[in-house]
């Protein structure tokens, strides 16, 4: 299971020392950093993770994904178990890898969504409010 934060700035992004830096062509010197867009991420998945084990009684790995629709020299980086990507590669990137998450196809993703029955996993939940 994934968890994205999207992200369009503007300008180029770069990830300086694990943290995401804007680099502005016509403000070289105003170059801010965003050190808690991955913190911030990594907690919402850990929330909805602890939601849904909550609710279903199963434990499952979400992925804290920073999404740049930006430019972004890089392409995908991962630091601190948050992964940054530039957004025309997020498609293929996800295919990638499938094999290491949990589908829903599956009879344990079956049980998961029979578990959540009605309740959406959204906004709320990523607030830390049931």
């Amino acid at each position: 299971m994934y968890l994205l934060e999207t992200k369009k700035l503007e300008g180029s992004v770069e990830i300086d020392n694990r943290v995401p830096r804007l680099l502005r062509r016509h403000d070289p010197q105003a170059d801010p950093t965003f050190q808690s867009v991955g913190p911030r991420t990594l907690d919402a998945a850990r929330r909805i993770k602890t939601h849904i084990q909550y609710q279903t009684g199963h434990r499952l790995w979400v992925q804290a994904i920073v999404v740049f629709w930006s430019d972004f020299p890089e392409q995908i980086v991962e630091a601190d178990r948050c992964v940054y990507i530039h957004g025309p590669r997020l498609r293929v990137a996800l295919r990638a890898t499938t094999h290491r998450t949990e589908r829903i196809t599956n009879p344990r993703g079956h049980r998961l969504r029979a578990g959540l029955g009605r309740k959406v996993v959204g906004a709320s939940a990523v607030r830390g409010q049931p």
